[in-house]
């Protein structure tokens, strides 16, 4: 979790952005928590995006949630086969063998 803390407070500080809320899928702050939040500062357009490396249940659950708060809320793709993923596995495996 708080790695996740802080890299929202980075994206906030290095975008501009009136805001930005870290949410969880299975603990609290969860994203209806997260977007009433954003709200409350003033934000009046919201996007949420993930850590989910594939669709299924959970981010399932995330979209609807975020939908149900905000039905015009933006939601990022999960992050899938992205060059990043596949460095960070890459390196993971390697050094699993070394």
């Amino acid at each position: 979790e708080a790695e996740v803390a802080d890299l929202a407070d980075r994206w906030e500080r290095e975008h501009g952005w009136a805001g930005v809320r870290p949410a969880f899928a299975t603990c609290a702050p969860d994203v209806t928590d997260a977007i009433a939040e954003l709200r409350d500062l003033g934000a009046r357009r919201i996007a949420v995006a993930s850590w989910f490396l594939a669709p299924g249940l959970l981010p399932d659950r995330v979209i609807a949630a975020a939908r149900r708060a905000d039905p015009d809320v933006v939601v990022a793709a999960p992050l899938g086969a992205h060059p990043f993923v596949v460095a960070a596995v890459r390196g993971l495996h390697l050094s699993a063998h070394v």
